[in-house]
Order: structure tokens, then C-alpha cells, then sequence
């Protein structure tokens, strides 16, 4: 962050030198972001006049260092590379130093089971706890993503979106797989599916004649506001409300999918 002020240095540099490129027609980002990538903290003239598609892919970690998601309290455990363990503590004994021979075990485990992980190139997120929304972060992420898609006359399709880790149980064991959290906004006719087909709640008939905003954010959900705020994108141009709708992708078609192949593994 920039010392003096209450936007990221980095982020307010990137808007700035892409705000009035005449060939860009398409800006995908990806990284730790905060709002002012999205939207200035000082008024400005509109920017991105001739973007049409726009993808923000945001890290759970702010440029201050802050996170975007909290652990979920729910949770009395921590899953380490699929072997169920106690929360770590300042006091907890390294590997071979454990206060029984039960502690060592499992810590003995966890090293066999990280190491072989890391040797094949596997790499878990460290915050696969992290799922529950901070609205004090990410709201103002949200109203500034809707804020810049208002004045982009030409947009057609935008999303933001970051990655959680969701678990599957299967064969005693629990791991963590990636699944999208996203925001889309699309212009009558134009529809994220193209990538991800069999993975996209199929889009409502209505949508080849009218906008829509699909919330792919669990068992969260937007307040008025913010609503009323993404409802704005495209309306000068489509005037018709939006189609909204909140799906779950990951209990729709990733869990599934995930305990399909898993058996299939298993049976080999």
C-alpha cells in the first residue's frame, strides 16, 4: 500500500496506464487487487471506454495484508494434506519431539504425506480454511467492480472472482480442491459458458434478450445496496431489469464430479 494514501500504489498505476488505451477490448488481471484497480478514490473522466470483456481474478490477500475471507468458526479442526489433525499451537512439539507416541504418528504422517505431495509438484493453499466473506474487505471490492463496469458503454461480460478450497470426504480421508467464487455480468446474449460448459448452471431463456447477474458465492448474499448497485451495469444501454440468480456450482456439478472421478480412481 501506499504509505500516505488509501489505495494500493500498484493497482491505481495499473488502472491508469490501461484507462484510455483505444484497443482494448479485452483485461483480464490477476493478483492481489483492492478497489482502486477498479475505481479512483479522486474523481476522474471515464476510463475503459472500449473494454468489452472483463475478468478480475482477486487473491484472498489484500495489498495491506489483509485477507478477504475468514476462517470459518464452524470448523473445530484444520485439515493438513488430508490427515485430520488438532489446530497447530506455539507449543506444538516439532516432529519426534511429541508428548506421546500418538503425536508422533500423526505428525510422522503428515511429513510423509506433504512430502510426497510437494515431490509430484502438488502445492495446497495454506488458507483452505478461509471461506467465510469479510464485508467490511470485500464489499467495497464489489462496489467498485460494479462502479467501473457502469460507465463501460461497450461491456458485454464481466466477473469477479477469487478461488476457495472446498473439501470432499472419500475413503476415510478428506482433501481440499479449488472451486470459483464469482460475480458475472452479462449483456443480453452473451454468456460465461464457453470454458466451462458442463460446470455453468444453464442460463435462463430470457437471457438472449435480457442482462444477467449470476452469484456463484455460496451461502452468501449481497445486501440491498450492493444490488441495486450491479443492477446499474448495462441499464443506459439495456433498459429491461437484469435476470438474478444465485447458484452453487461446486454442490451442482464440482462436488460431483470430483466423488465421481475419485471412485473411478479407487476402483482401478
Amino acid at each position: 500500500m501506499h504509505p500516505d494514501e488509501e489505495y494500493d500504489l500498484l493497482n491505481n498505476t495499473l488502472r491508469r496506464a490501461t484507462a484510455d488505451l483505444p484497443r482494448l477490448t479485452t483485461l483480464h488481471i490477476e493478483g492481489i487487487i483492492d478497489p482502486s484497480l477498479l475505481w479512483p478514490t479522486i474523481p476522474t473522466s471515464p476510463f475503459w471506454q472500449h473494454l468489452q470483456y472483463l475478468s478480475i481474478n482477486f487473491d484472498l490477500t489484500t495489498p495491506s495484508g489483509e485477507w478477504y475471507f475468514r476462517g470459518d468458526d464452524k470448523s473445530a479442526d484444520i485439515y493438513d494434506f488430508g490427515i485430520i489433525t488438532s489446530p497447530a499451537s506455539e507449543t506444538q512439539m516439532p516432529l519426534g519431539y511429541g508428548f506421546s507416541e500418538e503425536e508422533d504418528l500423526v505428525a510422522a504422517l503428515q511429513f510423509r504425506r506433504s512430502h510426497y505431495l510437494v515431490s509430484i509438484g502438488w502445492h495446497p493453499s495454506d488458507n483452505i480454511f478461509r471461506t467465510e466473506v469479510d464485508e467490511r474487505l470485500v464489499n467495497p471490492l464489489i462496489e467498485a467492480f460494479a462502479a467501473a463496469c457502469i460507465q463501460m458503454s461497450m461491456l458485454k461480460k464481466a466477473c469477479l472472482m477469487t478461488v476457495l478450497h472446498k473439501p470432499v470426504e472419500f475413503g476415510g480421508r478428506v482433501d481440499y480442491y479449488p472451486a470459483n467464487w464469482a460475480i458475472y455480468y452479462s449483456a443480453p446474449g452473451y454468456y460465461h459458458t464457453e470454458h466451462n460448459a458442463e460446470m455453468m448452471v444453464p442460463y435462463p431463456a430470457e437471457s438472449e434478450w435480457q442482462r444477467t447477474l449470476t452469484f456463484d458465492v455460496r451461502g452468501w448474499r449481497l445486501n440491498k445496496e450492493l444490488s441495486e448497485l450491479l443492477r446499474k451495469i448495462g441499464q443506459d444501454k439495456y433498459s429491461k431489469e437484469p435476470i438474478e440468480r444465485y447458484i452453487d456450482q461446486w454442490v451442482s456439478f464440482g462436488k460431483p464430479k470430483r466423488l465421481e472421478w475419485l471412485a473411478q480412481k479407487h476402483d482401478e
